[in-house]
């Protein structure tokens, strides 16, 4: 009986028809008194290509809903650019180059990347940047004072294309990401409760992976393994009655961002996660979604 709510947009839609594409919010009005004309030139520099998710959403969807209205995108290229926007890359010396071409640069960076080792090449990087983009407000905290000026910019999901599909005749929770994710042992929280529900209730757990080469806890059951594809990932959640978002209580989720989850609600599924930081910005539990501890 759970109303589910699609993921709501916060502020105002000031590119007109992009809906959800805050990364664009951010940009206008993140470089204030910087005005985005149809004459400026944006260039993205990705970490990855566009299936993943991080780069699909802060680059290549971004890009396109600029190109529909009329603005000049690139992708790495080293002419000159009025707004350089880097997602997870810290390659100093190039953005120092265009900064003195007079860009402007900005950095687009969801994960906690400096418990990674790359604490000195972020650091370095913020002396050149003239923004941070982030989406949760414990990020934020630890940019604040590094550079210029942070932005949190909620995670968006455009859930217009999405056919209406319908759903599986069994009961099917749902779990959609990456191999190296699984591989460091996210799903090993699911294998008690959902062993033990297992004897009870009748399910099956879809897991939507972009590869076969993945090491799964030992269910006592057969997980459905689903192809990640670009194309019909979405429709694949979609089908789905729960979205389940499990997460490790350590330092790195304690900083996660909330992509999976803004998924499940946009495509009305109800969602199951556990109780971190971000997560808690967004669900509110027992009525959008429920928080486990």
């Amino acid at each position: 009986d759970l109303k589910v709510v699609k993921a709501k947009r916060t502020g105002n839609d000031i590119f007109g028809k992009i809906d959800l594409y805050f990364e664009l919010q951010a940009i206008k009005d993140s470089l204030a008194p910087i005005k985005l004309k149809t004459n400026k030139k944006i260039t993205f520099f990705p970490s990855n290509n566009i299936n993943a998710g991080g780069s699909r959403h802060s680059c290549y969807q971004v890009a396109d809903g600029l190109r529909k209205l009329g603005y000049e995108t690139a992708f790495d290229t080293d002419s000159d650019t009025d707004i350089a926007v880097f997602e997870k890359r810290f390659t100093g010396q190039f953005a120092t180059d265009l900064k003195r071409q007079g860009a402007k640069i900005i950095l687009v960076c969801c994960d906690p990347l400096w418990l990674t080792g790359l604490k000195s090449h972020i650091l370095d990087f913020l002396k050149v940047a003239d923004c941070v983009v982030v989406s949760s407000k414990r990020l934020a905290k630890w940019y604040q004072g590094k550079v210029k000026k942070v932005a949190i910019i909620p995670e968006g999901f455009d859930w217009k294309n999405v056919p209406e599909v319908e759903k599986e005749k069994k009961l099917t929770l749902c779990w959609h990401g990456t191999s190296y994710t699984i591989n460091h042992r996210c799903l090993d929280i699911l294998l008690e409760p959902l062993n033990r529900l297992h004897r009870d209730f009748d399910f099956d757990f879809k897991i939507i992976v972009d590869s076969a080469k993945i090491k799964l806890p030992k269910f006592h059951f057969e997980p459905h393994l689903v192809q990640w594809e670009l194309d019909s990932f979405l429709t694949e959640i979609a089908k789905c009655h729960i979205g389940v978002n499990p997460e490790l209580q350590d330092e790195w989720c304690s900083y996660k961002s909330y992509g999976k989850l803004v998924s499940y609600m946009g495509l009305g599924v109800p969602s199951v996660a556990t109780s971190i930081s971000s997560y808690k910005e967004i669900i509110k539990h027992g009525e959008n979604g429920f928080l486990i501890i």
